[in-house]
């Protein structure tokens, strides 16, 4: 810190949140002139004082300043109301802002705290059949994706698991017995069990209701939703997004930008509608206050393939319009016939994002639940306003 910052923070200690974005600042000229620009051009400055109130004053109103120029729509999540909570220099959008740049540490690890909190609960809700047919897969000595891919589609798991046992015949007698350890515990009808066999598999896309509806609210006319690869449901509601720009694609690294910009949106309406659902559900036009903070940990996912590499995501509600994205996790992806170790991860990191979208559904109904339970008990918070 240098003596001008130092002199201010000592003045006062409750401008912690001027500090913040101080250091910032020297930080991104120093090394960012791209980020330094943008933090000089757009970034308001919060008050001076400790209101919890004001905790989200600056990034809000960055937010509203750079929705001011329209060309940021395509290239900046701020445009759209989203904290971005990745590490710097980060892939698509290395040059955008930081939550870093708005909110103080303490309360990033509070936000990022609670999603790996989420992550590893789902991961261990991950079936004792799906986890000994991965350890199975990724411990034979079968080296050909297409062999495994083959044998599923014409006789499934119980086909894959004959597949294994005889693999096992053919090494040595530790080895062996872990594996046929691993298979005892297989359930060929166990769903998840199912899903690994059939994790990478083509689709076509999908236009997605929630950012129709979105789009229509914010311009006043009928709109079409964004095309997406993958839209995925909960109780006939969405809740997770995937977007595929493969290798192979030819607008593969020219449009991950504007690609990610899209689906970061089409996660923000999603949770939006879902919220909309829920006050529709309790017949008025807001939630109690002690049901409005349950809202907090619905937390949607998406995906992005990017050339060989799929990032996941998590987007979340920080307060009120404004939102945050965090990448928890990247896989490579299978680019050779015998890569089954990339393929076996990334099935295991799509049970836990199957998870992580069911989830959002049993946060959602239970909101919905508990809405009910509330209007019975206290008719009148939720009589409707004239």
């Amino acid at each position: 810190m240098d003596e001008r910052a130092q002199e201010l923070f000592d003045k006062n200690k409750k401008a912690r949140f001027f500090f913040v974005f101080y250091e910032s600042m020297v930080a991104c000229h120093s090394t960012n002139g791209a980020r330094s620009a943008r933090i000089a051009e757009n970034i308001i400055m919060v008050p001076n004082n400790d209101d919890k109130n004001n905790m989200y004053y600056t990034a809000i109103n960055t937010v509203e300043n750079i929705q001011k120029r329209d060309e940021y729509a395509h290239n900046d999540p701020l445009w759209w109301g989203i904290l971005d909570f990745r590490d710097d220099n980060i892939s698509p959008c290395p040059d955008s802002l930081r939550a870093e740049n708005f909110l103080s540490e303490g309360e990033i690890n509070r936000f990022i705290n609670a999603l790996k909190g989420a992550i590893n609960e789902e991961k261990e809700k991950i079936s004792k059949s799906a986890e000994s047919f991965i350890e199975a897969l990724l411990l034979s000595d079968i080296i050909s994706i297409y062999q495994l891919s083959k044998v599923f589609g014409t006789y499934g798991v119980s086909g894959l698991c004959n597949l294994l046992q005889k693999s096992a015949e053919e090494m040595q007698d530790g080895e062996k017995k872990i594996i046929q350890d691993h298979l005892v515990n297989i359930d060929v009808y166990d769903d998840a069990t199912i899903y690994v066999g059939r994790c990478i598999q083509d689709t076509g896309e999908n236009r997605t209701d929630a950012d129709r509806e979105d789009k229509a609210n914010r311009s006043g006319i009928n709109c079409v939703g964004k095309a997406c690869h993958f839209l995925y449901w909960n109780s006939s509601r969405e809740s997770g997004v995937g977007e595929n720009y493969g290798p192979m694609h030819k607008d593969n690294h020219d449009k991950s930008v504007t690609d990610f910009m899209e689906i970061i949106k089409v996660a923000k309406s999603q949770h939006k509608k879902l919220q909309n659902y829920i006050i529709e559900q309790c017949g008025n036009q807001f939630l109690p206050g002690n049901l409005q903070n349950r809202l907090e940990p619905i937390f949607i996912p998406f995906f992005q393939i990017i050339g060989i590499k799929i990032k996941f995501y998590l987007l979340f509600q920080i307060n009120g319009d404004l939102y945050g994205i965090w990448d928890w996790t990247s896989e490579m992806l299978p680019t050779k016939d015998e890569d089954i170790g990339e393929v076996v991860l990334l099935c295991k990191t799509f049970l836990v994002h199957s998870n992580l979208v069911a989830r959002v559904g049993r946060i959602t109904n239970l909101l919905i639940k508990k809405t009910e339970v509330e209007k019975f008990r206290s008719p009148e918070e939720f009589t409707q306003n004239p």
